[in-house]
């Protein structure tokens, strides 16, 4: 029996020893590429890689430009590629998804790394102050070189980064007992999805494979994803007569997508000079009253002389789970409507969409309007209120977000919270009240994945042993790929989740807003933690033992061979240990 304990002992402090050195190989292989994969991700920023509404049937030229970027690379390190094209969608064509992927070919499982080259739009041009969108200008901020342009932080610069850490492993030799698959989609932003919902038809059918394991990149955070905040969204608003209105709003269009706070906003108004000038008289007091910079955020409104009075209102983008962050240019828009001097359809119509929509909610009063108010911004379980879209047809309309914890982020934070559906009864409430119209969509409880499952025990060991910081659990804002799957039913009649989690990459700033950017160096140690992460999901004997993988100390004078003399110092310990107990 105690022979055994010491060579079972001996065997996990060699394993572990053998484990660490090859994490270091794997940190000193992404160190070697790092001009390779820094000049990689600027190039792949530079491809515009927008699905607009208007073709979300399939991804536009540029989306796939981006993906055939991707597998180039791939191809180029080696790896087995496989591009799925869309089927059996009208006018559609060109790529939906593509994975690449590495590991034992007779590997009966595989673990999958998810995400998506699509982008919101680049929104005003005006407001990139640090470089263009497509750029992919490295630029200082804040102390630290970035990688400037749309999609650095969501989620181009994870996509580069999981490629170069899959490059690492595959050089420095790890044996896996699975296969690693990174998946690249191409309608995320745009599309609701099609190109998740079409890998999983596949699987159903058993014409692919379901990953054991994975996590998704998007979340801005190492803290791996214990709740993923839900979503409601709504299509408010009324019928205009745009014929018998003594001032006629005949173009209103604002915002860029419904996640995205709005950083523009643009209307037009018809009627008389006479009429026009006291709409303009009423919007200039309304600004006037509310005390906004226009020197920060410019609102331009034409003298109207013309018979057409144009207003151009700009707001500060943030993501839709950070509304609080950003500036909406369609709330205030909606704001400047409602202080018109004519009791039109759609001055009530604003009026009434003010009255629960305010301008300028922050973290301290958002959501109170509706009676929704809720939560921590330092938690990230607080409820966010976006109006990413307005538009005019025959009916004047917005899209609204709202994003919330649910009821089970009182585990986390210890403070009670509303489930989705509460929230959604509370909001159709409000809004029937208002006399609205409205579609209202949404509400189910938040993707939640047990903090002592099996994929959160492996993710929160990697980001420790890689860095020597234990972190635990968080909710985050932003839906990704982790709950794509989650409610599907697969042959063991149980729900497909939870297996993946949004986790990483940290350093990014400005997710969808002007100006998003990417830390250089911390991509690079981003690229590491994931890479570790990688093999602890694609390996089991990694469970046993892995100490914390320090960088290579420098060697003495002469280089003396430490690390060796502690090896055969350790084995001549074990060969005189077990000479013993063959005596006994």
């Amino acid at each position: 029996m105690k022979k055994a304990a010491i060579i079972a002992a001996s065997v996990l402090i060699f394993s572990a020893t053998a484990w660490g050195e090859q994490m270091n190989d794997v940190n000193a292989i992404i160190d070697a590429n790092r001009d390779e994969q820094i000049l990689s991700t600027q190039n792949l920023v530079k491809i515009e890689a927008f699905n607009e509404a208007a073709h979300t049937a399939y991804p536009v030229e540029g989306v796939e430009r981006a993906l055939n970027f991707i597998l180039d690379r791939a191809r180029e390190m080696g790896f087995r590629t496989v591009l799925h094209e869309w089927e059996g969608v009208p006018n559609a064509r060109g790529p939906l998804y593509a994975y690449v992927e590495f590991g034992p070919e007779d590997a009966p499982e595989m673990i999958m790394i998810l995400t998506h080259l699509d982008t919101v739009p680049p929104g005003s041009l005006k407001s990139w102050t640090m470089g263009g969108p497509f750029e992919g200008r490295i630029v200082d901020r804040n102390g630290e070189n970035h990688i400037v342009g749309r999609g650095a932080f969501a989620n181009k610069g994870p996509a580069i980064a999981s490629l170069y850490a899959l490059r690492a492993i595959k050089d420095s030799d790890i044996q896996l007992d699975r296969r690693i698959r990174l998946f690249f989609g191409t309608t995320w932003n745009y599309g609701g999805g099609q190109c998740v919902a079409a890998y999983a038809a596949k699987a159903i059918a058993g014409e692919e494979e379901w990953p054991v394991f994975g996590f998704s990149p998007t979340s801005g955070s190492f803290r791996p994803a214990f709740i993923e905040k839900g979503c409601i969204v709504l299509i408010v608003g009324n019928n205009v007569d745009h014929n018998n209105a003594r001032v006629r709003l005949t173009h209103l269009y604002g915002g860029t997508a419904i996640n995205v706070v709005s950083d523009n906003s643009r209307a037009t108004l018809e009627g008389s000079p006479g009429d026009l000038a006291e709409v303009r008289a009423a919007f200039v007091q309304a600004i006037a009253e509310r005390g906004w910079d226009l020197t920060a955020l410019p609102i331009l409104i034409s003298d109207g002389s013309d018979g057409r009075l144009t207003i151009n209102v700009t707001g500060r983008a943030a993501h839709s789970g950070r509304a609080w962050a950003g500036i909406g240019a369609n709330n205030r828009m909606m704001y400047l409507l409602s202080r018109a001097p004519f009791e039109e359809d759609w001055q009530i119509i604003a009026e009434k969409i003010t009255e629960l929509l305010p301008p300028d909610e922050d973290a301290l009063n958002m959501g109170m309007a509706l009676g929704i108010h809720e939560g921590s911004v330092e938690e990230n379980s607080s409820v966010t209120v976006n109006m990413g879209l307005i538009r005019l047809t025959e009916n004047m309309y917005v899209h609204v977000n709202i994003r919330y914890a649910g009821s089970g982020a009182d585990e986390l934070t210890g403070v009670s919270h509303r489930s989705g559906e509460e929230i959604k009864s509370i909001v159709d409430a409000k809004f029937e009240a208002a006399g609205l119209e409205r579609v209202i969509t949404g509400g189910g409880e938040p993707y939640t994945v047990p903090v002592d499952s099996a994929v959160m025990t492996k993710l929160l060991r990697a980001y420790e042993n890689a860095t020597g910081v234990s972190v635990e659990p968080g909710i985050v804002y932003n839906g990704g790929y982790a709950a794509a799957w989650c409610e599907i039913e697969i042959d063991t009649e149980k729900f497909f989740g939870p297996r993946i989690v949004s986790w990483g990459i940290e350093g990014g700033v400005g997710m969808h807003g002007a100006n998003e950017s990417m830390s250089v160096e911390r991509l690079i140690e981003g690229t590491k933690i994931m890479a570790r992460a990688m093999v602890y999901l694609a390996t089991e004997v990694i469970d046993v033992a892995d100490p914390v993988a320090a960088p290579p100390a420098p060697a003495r004078a002469g280089g003396f061979p430490w690390q060796a003399i502690f090896v055969l110092i350790l084995g001549t310990v074990v060969f005189i240990a077990m000479s013993k107990y063959r005596t006994l």
